[in-house]
């Protein structure tokens, strides 16, 4: 597997164990505690992709109810594209698993919950954000409790970065 290092999450109702091959922030950030929400076990260094796909897999049982609402909304084309949920994408030395992703147009969609508030879940996000962007991918954000409440005004800024989202060549 390579030199690196071992971190272990502790998740709702799981623990996953990363482990870590490249220099990120993530070295200093902390991870939560078994009573925090899960958000920062979607950043994902690790050289081994079953690993990955054995913990979206994971992630697809465990999604939070904003999740879980948006999802009812994107799947089966109801906005004419197809979307995936808690995507794997491989960048690199990267690897990162998305809450949505439309590959037709290289669009993401993340539900964040309040652990993103916290400056070092921030950090870790704007550092992913970058690595995506730089690759060609667009991000759109919401807070789940905007996915909870207002979940039109939601789909209505999809609608529009899928309408301002050229498809990929």
């Amino acid at each position: 597997m390579g030199t690196g290092e071992l971190l272990e999450y502790w998740g709702k109702g799981f623990i996953l164990t990363l482990f870590l091959t490249t220099p990120h922030p993530t070295r200093s950030a902390r991870f939560p505690s078994p009573s925090q929400e899960r958000g920062l076990g979607r950043i994902i260094y690790m050289s081994d992709n079953s690993k990955l796909l054995y913990i979206a897999r994971i992630l697809r049982k465990k999604m939070t109810k904003a999740e879980k609402m948006l999802w009812e909304e994107l799947r089966d084309e109801k906005l004419g594209y197809k979307f995936r949920r808690q995507q794997p994408m491989v960048l690199g030395v990267y690897n990162f698993i998305v809450d949505f992703y439309c590959p037709e147009k290289k669009l993401i969609i993340e539900a964040d919950g309040g652990i993103h508030n916290k400056e070092e879940i921030k950090e870790i996000d704007k550092f992913r954000e970058d690595i995506l962007k730089s690759a060609g991918y667009k991000i759109i954000r919401f807070k789940n409790n905007e996915v909870e409440n207002n979940i039109e005004d939601v789909l209505e800024q999809i609608k529009q970065a899928l309408a301002n989202s050229p498809s990929p060549d």
